[in-house]
């Protein structure tokens, strides 16, 4: 039997309180306890729906990259671009991992314009030793494939590092992905760190292709 309100008199109270009151219980349960508070009660359900609608909010995980999400939400749906690595595994997850950066994977055709919005954010582009300092000369000649020869067959460089930047290349070197580019933002307390990779064909065929992989850490 599913207890209700007059059985658990005390629970119920937790359930009609502000939201710091439940949230530290219901970050400590998995989605199938989520489900199961939500029958204890209608103010449970109540609490268990405010909970998620707080929690599982793209807004919460882009706001700590730009200030105004719905911008950037704005963007994707004019390009199609999608987020997909560990800030949506973090998302679904509800848990934070320092230091991670949000990856983006963008059409080619729409590359210029998802680059060209995030310098309008504070992004700067971090071109690898191998790339071209000039964005847009990036844009239209860095192929994953050739840029791994490239990295190899410099000179300049020693062969530790020629390894360091091979391994680098190496991890996103799939049939469906173009091209890596990265950006960072300095806040003065930490640095943000986004890549735009460029798919072939679909941003969806990308991320189904190279998170079905065997280089891949997260689904």
């Amino acid at each position: 039997m599913v207890p209700n309100d007059g059985v658990l008199p005390q629970l119920s109270l937790i359930f009609e309180s502000i939201p710091e009151a439940y949230d530290r219980i219901f970050d400590a349960l998995p989605p199938a306890g989520l489900c199961q508070v939500r029958k204890l009660s209608r103010d449970a359900r109540i609490a268990v729906q405010d909970y998620e609608v707080r929690v599982f909010s793209p807004n919460r995980l882009l706001e700590q990259f730009f200030p105004d999400p719905f911008e950037f939400r704005s963007l994707q749906c004019r390009t199609g671009t999608l987020v997909s690595g560990s800030q949506a595994l973090q998302l679904l997850s509800r848990c934070r991992w320092p230091n991670s950066d949000l990856d983006l994977y963008v059409w080619q055709e729409s590359a210029l314009e998802v680059c060209a919005w995030l310098e309008g954010q504070g992004y700067e582009y971090k071109p690898l030793y191998f790339q071209s300092e000039d964005l847009e000369e990036t844009l239209e000649s860095s192929i994953i494939s050739g840029l791994q020869r490239m990295a190899l067959n410099q000179d300049q460089i020693d062969e530790e590092e020629a390894a360091e930047i091979a391994e680098d290349v190496t991890f996103y070197d799939h049939n469906s992905i173009a091209n890596v580019i990265a950006f960072e933002k300095e806040t003065g307390l930490e640095t943000l760190k986004t890549q735009v990779i460029i798919g072939r064909n679909s941003p969806m065929e990308m991320i189904l292709s190279f998170h079905s992989s065997k280089t891949c850490l997260f689904p």
